[in-house]
């Protein structure tokens, strides 16, 4: 899978997409962690777990709801612009006049619009996490291959 795919994949119903670059990308997911990991960092001294930020919600460092409900709650949200950020090492994505309005499929398991991240790397989309994120990072949706979490920090 290239990193154009997964731009059509999110410009498809008409959002304006801009790619970010991985120093930028990287200091979302820090701030993402600050704020969603930090009772796990409190109690593990680490803000993220084998490369795998869902382990906050799946471990219960922060409440969330979980498929079908966090799918619910997402679609509530107001239409505003979002982060796309994958887990893996390339840039994530700034969606700045809408969010990406057919998220769910991303939690149907085998649904992604991918196969893999590159023929040599042993690394899939399906083995990654994509968080989603407004810039006020009030709320995150975090997909995985098996299904998604999303929660609220009203900070």
């Amino acid at each position: 899978m290239s990193i154009d795919a997964l731009e059509q994949y999110l410009e498809s119903p008409g959002i304006d997409v801009e790619l970010l670059g991985k120093g930028e990308k990287l200091k979302l997911l820090q701030g993402w962690r600050k704020r969603y990991a930090s009772k796990l960092c409190q109690e593990t001294g680490k803000s993220v777990v084998r490369n795998w930020d869902l382990y906050v919600f799946e471990k219960g460092f922060f409440p969330c709801l979980i498929d079908g409900e966090a799918l619910t709650e997402f679609e509530k949200q107001l239409p505003e612009p979002c982060y796309v950020l994958p887990s893996d090492s390339g840039p994530g994505f700034w969606c700045s006049n809408l969010p990406p309005v057919d998220l769910g499929r991303f939690c149907l398991e085998g649904a992604r619009p991918w196969p893999s991240a590159s023929a040599g790397s042993g690394t899939t989309w399906a083995d990654s996490n994509i968080l989603v994120f407004p810039a006020s990072m009030s709320w995150t949706l975090a997909i995985h291959a098996e299904g998604c979490f999303f929660a609220v920090d009203a900070k």
